[in-house]
């Protein structure tokens, strides 16, 4: 019987060591939060500790309790002060489909276009652009009601109409909240296309007409001939 050996790098065993290290010194607010006891969670919820604590992955307290779909709780928070600029709550409630936290925090003055908390690789996608990608109408429409730039570029210069390119039934839906705010449907992504290229393939290849129809209603004064 073959014994298989892990090699281990230095750098990975630090790396586990700081993992361990930050898990055992954590704040106990993380472990009441695990543990449900949210009456805990409330006394140990100071201003500084919400906004300063961070568990072994980094994490706030609100962070923690949105990505456990705490929602109730993550709205107490919020209301003690939990959320601070740049702790990337937004997204991470757009991501969850929690619609509860997102209008909280909207309610208490987060930029609707704030885009921290978003991985790297994600390339700076906004709240609503999570939300277009994930049918979450609802938490859409509340971006778009509190002013979130519905033009909004991310780095790989997609804009939130381009999530409803593929026009099945949700897309429409998706789509027809965004034409309702007169999105830009002449900019193009990283691949040079832009919504009205996507609309005439789905016309002309996929027999689906529905998404340049809905063009065409909203933007009756553009010629969509021709991309």
């Amino acid at each position: 019987m073959a014994i298989i050996v892990e090699t281990v790098s230095l750098d990975e065993i630090k790396e586990r060591i700081l993992f361990f290290f930050h898990r055992i010194f954590r704040s106990k607010i993380f472990r009441a939060i695990e543990n449900g006891d949210e009456s805990e969670v409330l006394t140990l919820a100071t201003q500084k500790r919400l906004t300063t604590a961070k568990n072994e992955y980094g994490l706030s307290p609100l962070i923690v309790c949105i990505g456990k779909e705490k929602s109730d709780l993550a709205c107490k928070l919020i209301e003690l002060g939990g959320s601070y600029k740049g702790d990337g709550a937004l997204i991470c409630a757009a991501m969850a489909g929690d619609q509860a936290v997102v209008e909280k925090l909207l309610k208490h003055g987060v930029d609707p276009d704030d885009t921290s908390g978003n991985p790297p690789y994600h390339e700076r996608s906004t709240a609503l652009m999570w939300a277009t990608n994930r049918h979450y109408f609802g938490i859409m429409k509340s971006l778009l009601d509190a002013g979130a730039d519905v033009n909004a570029v991310s780095e790989n210069k997609t804009t939130a109409v381009m999530y409803t390119r593929n026009a099945d039934k949700n897309d429409l839906i998706a789509l027809k909240i965004l034409l309702e705010n007169k999105p830009d449907i002449t900019i193009r992504d990283w691949r040079g296309r832009n919504l009205i290229q996507e609309a005439q393939d789905r016309n002309r290849c996929s027999n689906k007409p529905e998404m340049l129809n809905l063009l065409k209603q909203y933007y009756p004064e553009t010629n969509l001939g021709h991309a």
